[in-house]
This record gives C-alpha cells, sequence and structure tokens, in this order.
C-alpha cells in the first residue's frame, strides 16, 4: 500500500513537472524593442570638467542666451555622439551630501537622462550607467 501510494505522488510530480517544462519550452523572452526608452545615469564633476561643459566652454556651439544644464546635455549628445537625449532630469544631492572641490570630484547630484535602448552601449563607452 505505501508503495503504491509513493507512485501516485511520484507520478503526479513527474506530470506537473512535464507539464510546467512543456509550457516554458520554447518560450522565450523577448528581447525589449530598440525604440523602447531607459534611463542612463551620470554623475558630474567639479569645475564645468564634464563633457558637454567642455564642448560649450570651448566654442563649439552658441546660443542667443546662456544655456540651461539639460539644454546643453541634449545638444552635445545629439550634435556629437547622435545620441537623442528625449527627456534630461538632474537630482540634486541627497541633504548632508558632502563633497570634495577638486575638479574631478563630483559634484553630488546625478543627471539622468532618457534615451532609446539602442544607444545604451554608446552612453556607457561615454561614461554613463544603467541600474
Amino acid at each position: 500500500m505505501k508503495d503504491e501510494a509513493f507512485r501516485k505522488k511520484h507520478k503526479a510530480m513527474l506530470l506537473l513537472a512535464v507539464a510546467v517544462l512543456s509550457l516554458t519550452v520554447g518560450c522565450v523572452i523577448p528581447e525589449p524593442p530598440p525604440d523602447s526608452h531607459v534611463w542612463a545615469n551620470y554623475n558630474p564633476v567639479q569645475c564645468n570638467g564634464n563633457p558637454w561643459e567642455e564642448w560649450y566652454a570651448f566654442g563649439a556651439i552658441n546660443y542667443v542666451t546662456e544655456p540651461t544644464q539639460e539644454q546643453l546635455i541634449t545638444d552635445y549628445y545629439s550634435i556629437e555622439h547622435g545620441v537623442q537625449i528625449l527627456e534630461v532630469v538632474i537630482y540634486p544631492p541627497p541633504p548632508g551630501t558632502v563633497v570634495c572641490e577638486a575638479c574631478n570630484c563630483p559634484r553630488g547630484e546625478t543627471v539622468q537622462a532618457k534615451i532609446f535602448r539602442k544607444d545604451m552601449e554608446k552612453m556607457e563607452s561615454l561614461g554613463w550607467y544603467f541600474l
């Protein structure tokens, strides 16, 4: 009697395993489309040492009025690297953040840029990171 209960239990478990396996075989998680969006992150440094600031300082582009950081970031990556920035958000440093003032030190804030997924590799090579 014990052997019969044991066999039934294992047969049921085997059938369940086969059912689960049959549902997952051939089931591939699709790659997100390249035109979907992701958020890239960047930690700017002191002394206007960020690529978009250096680009502007060297006169690579002229504006009628003083551009915002968001505008500089958008224009720099579009013009110089062919990356369309869809949105830029600059998060201030959390309260109590201590930063050094050397030019290679982070300023404390985080820049996030919404980009197309297809540009992730390029942005990563330019110092951006993804969470």
